[in-house]
């Protein structure tokens, strides 16, 4: 096997891309599937911004995590492994309205969450998964959450394939 390596390295090489970059490419190709055929239709140009953003968001978040301490990067996996225990990071409230400038500072733009089954109240799982993750990662605590607001800005729901992506950015009140 070894031998096989070191012929083949290219044969080998998506054994060792580490599983947060593969998981990029498959949130990547979901996107594109629900913007195909999204509930609400998009023109070309919207479609394209999208997946602007979203390629954008895609940099920021791999950075995100890429930059992250190893002992972030630990609390990040044990929060993924227990589902239940992202929502004790809650923000001071997820709003369709974005708040008003004299009483929050952007903290993170177009954050994307990661696709989930579009069911009922899927939506509201996705969004505290996402939030408590970049909370992990950015290395605030549960208590700080408090201090943030969430701007909920567009669904992508794709009911062919039971899909949704929610966009949303993130404000820290003064």
């Amino acid at each position: 096997m070894e031998i096989l390596k070191n012929r083949l390295p290219w044969l080998f090489a998506h054994n060792k891309q580490q599983s947060w970059k593969r998981m990029l490419k498959e949130q990547k190709k979901i996107l594109d599937a629900i913007l195909l055929h999204n509930y609400k239709k998009l023109s070309f140009h919207e479609k394209k911004e999208v997946c602007t953003l979203f390629d954008a968001w895609q940099q920021v978040y791999s950075a995100l995590l890429s930059e992250s301490t190893p002992d972030v990067e630990e609390n990040h996996n044990l929060l993924l492994k227990k589902p239940k225990e992202m929502y004790l990071y809650k923000p001071h409230i997820f709003s369709d309205n974005p708040p008003s400038q004299e009483n929050a500072e952007m903290f993170l733009k177009d954050v994307f969450t990661s696709a989930y089954p579009s069911t009922r109240d899927m939506d509201d799982w996705a969004m505290h998964m996402r939030f408590a993750e970049l909370m992990t990662l950015k290395g605030i605590s549960k208590n700080d959450a408090k201090k943030y607001y969430v701007h909920l800005r567009k669904r992508f729901v794709n009911h062919t394939i039971v899909k949704g992506i929610i966009q949303m950015d993130i404000y820290c009140l003064k």
